[in-house]
């Protein structure tokens, strides 16, 4: 994450009017475990991201825009077919697409300076930063980022078994949509920004990193 993207602390958060982004990714894995680019960078890489969705609320919880990006895979060039079959993405989408490095700052410049990320779970966060320290070559650390996931498992028992999105909204019947489908990054955070406007007081989720 460039270190010129200025993030609010969390206390600014708790203290002022501040905008939400509820991402997502998607990322490829290499074909085989026994491939040479995985024997040679598996430890340092093990996931490639190829989309980065997001939707962005301001402090009212309202939609104000949304942020859909393709990545092309800079180590394991070829889309594995579990991926493309999970997500709906294809090797097409994937050609001419900018690499990492262009990617992360065209959505560090959508992200603004003043915001809290949310992810839905950390899955997401470690594949982030892993691709943050591959192909930036530092350890340039991400931004503090929030979990609606357990915030919501909070709000609905504390159970230790964290919940699926899908699970999350069912619970607050709310209707998929087939212009939304799931396991598209910008899609669910569609959803993961419909199941935060459900939230009964949703700025508790920055009690949540």
């Amino acid at each position: 994450w460039p270190a010129a993207a200025r993030q609010m602390t969390y206390q600014q958060q708790m203290e002022h009017d501040v905008q939400y982004i509820l991402m997502d990714l998607e990322w490829n894995q290499p074909l085989s475990h026994l491939s040479a680019q995985y024997r040679r960078y598996g430890k340092q890489l093990m996931f490639d991201m190829i989309q980065i969705g997001a939707v962005k609320l301001d402090s009212g919880l309202r939609m104000t825009g949304s942020f859909k990006q393709f990545i092309q895979p800079g180590l394991y060039r070829k889309l594995h077919p579990r991926i493309s079959r999970i997500t709906g993405i294809t090797q097409e989408d994937l050609y001419g697409a900018p690499q990492f490095i262009e990617a992360l700052e065209r959505f560090v410049s959508w992200c603004g300076e003043d915001f809290a990320l949310i992810t839905w779970g950390c899955d997401d966060i470690s594949v982030f930063q892993q691709n943050l320290n591959f192909y930036l070559k530092d350890e340039r650390a991400m931004p503090p980022v929030y979990d609606l996931q357990r915030l919501y498992g909070a709000h609905t028992g504390g159970s230790k078994n964290r919940a699926g999105l899908s699970s999350a909204v069912k619970f607050f019947n709310i209707q998929p949509s087939p212009e939304h489908p799931f396991h598209s990054a910008v899609d669910d955070a569609y959803y993961t920004a419909l199941v935060f406007q459900q939230m009964p007081e949703a700025d508790k989720v920055l009690e949540y990193p």
